[in-house]
């Protein structure tokens, strides 16, 4: 038990190092328009977050007899739900430009790729937290660390890679 509290306690540490770093790696790449835009598009798609997996990920750990069509119907809404939310966000976005006086047509463009692509990972993060629950229910929190900790790295990289 605490050799796995210690393993989450970590994992948190890590990634939260990571971003910091990335932040501050970020902010002097990037000039300050485009960091506005960041916040813009950050703004926008933690609405869906906000919402997240709808408590899924907390049934999947704490149902008691989890069985294999219980996980995939769980699995298949939250796929579902996720796609719906990036449209809504992708569609939203448009509205968004009006609302941020992006007059420019390349700041409205940048904002709308944006949105897309964050749209995209938020898909993914949706279909992973399905599968983090699962792991969280069979006590693998070395594993979940790992996973969290390659995913932030690399996520922060491409950002770091693109920001040029």
């Amino acid at each position: 038990m605490i050799n796995n509290m210690l393993w989450n306690l970590n994992g948190n540490a890590v990634k939260s190092i990571v971003g910091i770093i990335s932040l501050f790696l970020l902010v002097r790449l990037i000039d300050v328009e485009d960091f506005g835009l960041v916040a813009m598009v950050l703004t926008l798609i933690n609405l869906p977050g906000a919402v997240g997996d709808l408590g899924f990920q907390v049934s999947i750990i704490q149902i008691k007899n989890l069985d294999r069509s219980t996980f995939s119907s769980i699995f298949w809404f939250i796929s579902f739900s996720s796609l719906i939310f990036s449209i809504l966000v992708i569609i939203s976005s448009f509205f968004f430009i009006d609302i941020f006086n992006l007059d420019n047509s390349d700041s409205a463009k940048k904002f709308v790729i944006a949105v897309i692509l964050c749209s995209i990972s938020y898909i993914i993060n949706s279909l992973a937290n399905t599968f983090k629950g699962l792991m969280q229910r069979n006590l693998m929190f070395k594993e979940i660390m790992l996973y969290e900790f390659s995913s932030t790295a690399i996520s922060n990289a491409c950002l770091l890679y693109t920001s040029d």
